[in-house]
């Protein structure tokens, strides 16, 4: 198409006359499941190409076959690496940490340095592509150049010899990250504004390095067990060359921009100021500003009222003491980038507040290259939010029995009114039940699994997949708690 004198019109007669290229995509490894769905949707018949509807569907059912298969946990024996094994000759595994769909991370000791470290390798099916092979060493690149307490610290970068995996190795922090605290912290003026300084310190750090993160988030700021803020999980960050072939809108759509949300090619500092603001939105109201509309398409909804919608109407009190910093957080969310306040302006902004109205709060000081800054720590946050989160077994009177019951009740009715497929449903129901209540959820979810299979049992497997899910979630949190962070 270089060549022709009309590219656009060469394009578009491909479209009307050949086939596309589907045999590249059933010999990808990862891409493969999804070809018979591109096949039909690229149809050159148009009563051939499936509805919406039916490809969600087909895409719902993909995730779970991921969920399910990326929540088996070191009882399957299925980790890279084993305990006791030495990496690249200085690194000691000694302990499975946790693992996501693209990596998994163990704490492992530094033989050479003596010291902790948190090492994340790529699993098998990410070692095969070529851009999330990029983009994992670009991480390690990017954090290895700022050095700051309130970004996660990258010591090194390699490959495993025996596996040709790439890894990292990094700050090993033992903390929960801020979702975990944001009932806790919520609303309380003297842990807010700490942690949006230390939040905003980071940020500042990374911009001056030209690196903007795109995907801030409470799930990726981890709080120390001193009160430290940490900032990891730099995989959408961007400095310099693109990092994918298309142009793909990447972020979690709660926390992301108007220009990002837009798909802006060329996203600015200003983009992470306004995830910070949704976060000190959060933190300040105990919800973010815009949630979605239409199940159907929960992310697409929210990501439209981030570009269109206005701030909700929210009141606070005349002696709230967070209304001195509405109109701060209202231009934070501002949906014109230039209309943003700088890092800079805001760092200013909190600390005149916390020398105006908490100026007995701890402060330590700490040297960054520009000019001596402040990091306020808040002591007892992180203890005080792990009790806040016990397993969900510890009530089962209340809690899970009680949830139980109703499926049991929804399952029940349902079964009777459909005597036909009456036995195996029921089969799968009980199976899926006296294994949660055993604790036993990898079972649950594969049982879940083949129930989803059965013909019309989408309202016995909703409310079931609600407390499986509630459980790996609890299940994540309680990994981060000790020490993970980077799933």
């Amino acid at each position: 198409e270089k060549e022709a004198d009309d590219p656009g019109l060469a394009i578009a007669i491909k479209h009307v006359s050949f086939p596309p290229p589907i045999e590249l995509v059933r010999k990808h490894p990862v891409a493969s499941r999804f070809a018979d769905l591109l096949e039909s949707m690229l149809s050159k018949e148009p009563e051939k190409r499936p509805t919406i509807p039916t490809i969600l569907e087909i895409l719902k059912k993909e995730r779970m076959k991921m969920t399910t298969s990326s929540t088996k946990t070191s009882v399957s024996g299925k980790e890279i690496f084993s305990t006791g094994r030495i990496v690249s000759e200085i690194y000691r595994v000694e302990s499975f940490i946790g693992k996501g769909s693209m990596s998994e991370v163990y704490k492992a000791l530094d033989t050479s340095l003596n010291r902790t470290v948190a090492l994340k390798i790529l699993n098998e099916e990410a070692a095969t592509e070529e851009i999330i092979v990029d983009r994992f060493l670009k991480e390690g690149q990017l954090l290895a150049t700022v050095e700051h307490p309130n970004v996660l610290h990258i010591y090194a970068s390699s490959r495993d010899p025996e596996t040709e995996k790439p890894f990292l190795i990094m700050e090993y922090i033992d903390g929960t990250n801020l979702s975990n605290l944001l009932s806790t912290i919520a609303k309380d003026p003297r842990k807010v504004v700490p942690l949006m300084l230390q939040l905003l310190e980071g940020i500042g750090a990374c911009h001056s390095r030209g690196i903007i993160h795109r995907d801030l988030k409470p799930s990726n700021l981890i709080i120390t067990r001193d009160g430290t803020l940490k900032i990891f999980d730099f995989g959408l960050a961007k400095a310099g060359a693109r990092l994918t072939r298309t142009e793909m809108t990447v972020g979690t759509p709660k926390y992301m921009s108007p220009e990002q949300c837009r798909g802006a090619k060329d996203l600015t500092p200003q983009s992470d100021v306004y995830s910070a603001g949704i976060i000190f939105w959060e933190l300040i109201y105990g919800e973010v500003p815009f949630e979605a509309d239409d199940s159907s398409n929960p992310e697409l909804s929210i990501a439209m009222k981030h570009v269109n919608e206005t701030l909700p109407m929210k009141a606070l009190s005349k002696d709230d003491p967070f209304l001195p910093l509405l109109p701060i957080v209202k231009r934070m969310l501002n949906k014109e980038p230039s209309d943003r306040p700088t890092v800079e302006d805001l760092i200013k902004a909190f600390d005149n507040f916390v020398e105006e109205h908490f100026p007995s709060i701890e402060k330590e000081p700490v040297a960054t290259s520009r000019r001596k800054s402040r990091r306020l720590k808040i002591s007892g946050m992180y203890e005080s939010s792990v009790k806040e989160f016990p397993s969900i077994w510890d009530n089962l009177p209340l809690g899970v029995f009680s949830l139980l019951a109703i499926c049991g009740i929804l399952a029940g009715a349902w079964l009777y009114f459909k005597p036909g497929s009456y036995d195996q449903k029921k089969l799968y129901v009980d199976a899926i039940q006296a294994s949660m209540k055993k604790g036993n959820f990898d079972d649950a979810a594969r049982n879940l699994e083949l129930l989803e299979k059965e013909p019309e049992s989408q309202l016995i497997a909703q409310p079931l997949k609600s407390i499986i899910g509630a459980e790996f979630e609890r299940k994540g949190i309680s990994a981060l708690n000790f020490g993970n962070t980077s799933e």
